[in-house]
């Protein structure tokens, strides 16, 4: 028993779902600290880099009070970009929920902070190069939450005019797997005698021109009602892994309710920065197969 695409996505999955992980609110705390710390690591990266401009400036160059606003026209924009990345990708790290969420309010809460500082407290004007640093530090704040993603979990659910033993044998018999997986080569028990919970296998996928090896364990095993499998090692990052969860319950005129849900636990650089845009490519597959398992497991209806 296995059952796991190359593209396991919902494919009715909204954008916003797939680069959320769950979670609970915004860790309001972490935010705070991560917007200060952007508007004053700018400020002191500008205060040192006067200060040594003025231990080994030249009788010709100009004087250092003239030189700081120079400098702080790039200091302040780049110092605020780089930070807004950094503290958006540590507000949004770890186990908390939306971590794109985290990062764009660094961006925001930042810029607003600047913004009330410096027309308000110190009476500055509205400038071009500043409002170029606020888009720029929102852009940064977003990017830092989008390196901070490590997970992203779809649900979606779909009725099939079958009964959930029909259903369920397309989603246990490997040569039934095999019609719906577009892309399944064949699936190696690591003990042909054991099936059900805990499971081991090693599952063959054509991925191009090549037969790539990834490594499954059934995680959840309860028959017409619940399966669960893991997938590792393949093509994956050391350490990443897809869980696919399948519950069925029974419908109205002897239909059967598919919730389909999937996640991914994204590890490494790559898969890190390029898992929404991956997921959404291929969101387009994954379609085309559940549509094949419905019109397989339907084709078994009496």
């Amino acid at each position: 028993m296995k059952s796991l695409g190359k593209s396991p996505i919902d494919p009715r999955s909204p954008a916003r779902n797939m680069i959320m992980n769950q979670g609970k609110g915004l860790d309001w705390i972490r935010i705070g600290m991560g917007s200060l710390a952007t508007i004053l690591v700018p400020i002191l990266l500008l205060v040192g880099v006067v200060f040594v401009y003025g231990v080994v400036k030249e009788e010709s160059w100009p004087a250092p009070a003239a030189f700081a606003p120079r400098a702080g026209a790039w200091v302040g924009p780049l110092g605020g970009f780089c930070c807004a990345f950094v503290f958006a990708y540590w507000a949004a790290r770890g186990e908390r929920g939306r971590p794109l969420a985290h990062g764009l309010a660094v961006g925001l809460l930042s810029s607003l902070l600047d913004f009330v500082a410096g027309i308000y407290l110190v009476g500055a004007s509205l400038q071009t190069l500043m409002v170029i640093s606020y888009g720029g530090r929102i852009i940064a704040g977003i990017l830092g939450g989008w390196l901070a993603l490590d997970r992203l979990h779809f649900q979606t659910r779909r009725i099939f005019a079958c009964t959930p033993s029909q259903l369920w044998r397309c989603l246990s018999d490997v040569d039934l797997l095999k019609q719906w997986i577009s892309n399944m080569v064949e699936e190696i028990p690591d003990d042909a005698a054991r099936t059900g919970l805990g499971a081991t296998s090693t599952l063959k996928m054509r991925e191009g021109n090549k037969i790539v090896d990834y490594r499954m364990v059934v995680t959840a095993w309860h028959p017409e009602r619940c399966m669960m499998v893991r997938l590792s090692q393949g093509s994956f990052a050391p350490g990443m892994e897809v869980e696919v969860r399948y519950e069925l319950e029974q419908g109205p005129d002897h239909a059967t309710i598919l919730d389909y849900q999937v996640e991914f636990r994204l590890k490494g650089l790559f898969f890190r920065l390029m898992g929404p845009v991956i997921l959404l490519a291929s969101s387009g597959n994954a379609g085309k197969e559940l549509n094949k398992l419905k019109f397989l497991a339907e084709a078994q209806a009496p």
